[in-house]
């Protein structure tokens, strides 16, 4: 019975330790590296809200301008989703793409005198698709660009914890 508690206890101590939370460390930091970042609205309004969220999450004042010189400035450039072709069907339908989104931001740091840096964060998927539900790959269309924007968000709040002060 000993046994089998510890055993318990170190599966327990073993998934715990496995499921990420460890990772999730730079992100309390990011408010005391970047006090106050300026995040102009540009860009997929869907996106900004996603990034704007994330980053008050993080404890980091967010302004939509601002006269403080020195105050970081986040700029949303370019988004882009891609779509490409990879599989047809015997009746020459489309089976299989691979959806890419990238997006393009401007970070200017006045603290570390450097000039405006533009950086692109990407991620793909693929993607099964079915002719005979059109309903049904739209809606997967819309969630999975929902999750490649989820996962452009979190490479951005890993990118600000990831950068020297």
């Amino acid at each position: 019975m000993q046994h089998l508690r510890v055993i318990a206890v170190l599966i327990m101590s073993i998934a715990l330790f496995g499921c990420g939370f460890h990772l999730r460390h730079s992100q309390s930091h990011l408010g005391a590296k970047y006090p106050a970042i300026v995040l102009p609205p540009s860009g997929s309004n869907t996106l900004y809200q996603a990034i704007y969220r994330a980053l008050l999450s993080s404890s980091v004042n967010v302004q939509d301008s601002s006269n403080i010189a020195g105050t970081p400035r986040l700029v949303i450039l370019s988004q882009q989703l891609t779509q490409q072709p990879l599989v047809y069907g015997p009746d020459a339908e489309l089976r299989r793409e691979r959806l890419r989104m990238s997006v393009v931001f401007s970070f200017d740091d006045a603290r570390d005198n450097t000039a405006k840096r533009e950086f692109e964060l990407a991620t793909e998927r693929d993607r099964q698709l079915n002719s005979k539900q059109h309903l049904g790959d739209n809606a997967e269309k819309i969630i999975i660009e929902q999750e490649m924007q989820a996962d452009i968000v979190s490479q951005l709040i890993r990118y600000l914890a990831s950068r020297p002060v």
